[in-house]
């Protein structure tokens, strides 16, 4: 299986922390990254997510998920929102001020404040495959597994 041959160097290979997909028989001295089995999603983030994604609603809304990442299960035990999107430089800024103020009041309350991912709403079901790939690859680069809840509003009023 692919998964099993992917490893992280971390900064060993000369890669930067980069995970490289070595032939099989490659594998002395490196550290092997366990293939990711379950995600286990806390009640609480799950409602967290749901009740932003619809207060909001059309408006798309992405978060921060935090959690766990133990042996071959990611676990998610909280989330946070973002504050909406602008194109201002200056708003961005204070976005990922944002983000850094509500990770450390997070760990000063004791909560599980590493990151394993985020999330995003869409809206009847579309929402845009680069900028997931993009946004994917540029967690991938901090964080060795992480994953992203897609939550549908308007999808979970129909009653499916």
């Amino acid at each position: 299986m692919m998964i099993d041959r992917v490893i992280d160097c971390g900064d060993d290979c000369g890669g930067g922390g980069r995970r490289k997909i070595l032939p099989p028989g490659r594998f002395v001295g490196v550290h092997v990254v366990p293939p990711l089995h379950v995600v286990q999603i806390e009640g609480l983030a799950i409602l967290q997510i749901i009740k932003r994604c619809k207060d909001l609603s059309p408006s798309l809304v992405t978060g921060q998920l935090l959690g766990l990442d133990v042996g071959s299960v990611l676990e998610v035990t909280n989330c946070f929102p973002f504050p909406t999107r602008e194109e201002d430089n200056e708003v961005k800024a204070e976005g990922t001020n944002y983000q850094l103020k509500m990770m450390r009041y997070l760990r000063e309350v004791n909560v599980d404040n590493n990151t394993v991912g985020w999330y995003q709403s869409t809206l009847f079901g579309s929402y845009q495959i680069m900028e997931l790939i993009e946004t994917f690859m540029n967690y991938q680069e901090n964080i060795s597994r992480c994953v992203c809840i897609i939550y549908n509003p308007s999808r979970s009023n129909q009653s499916e």
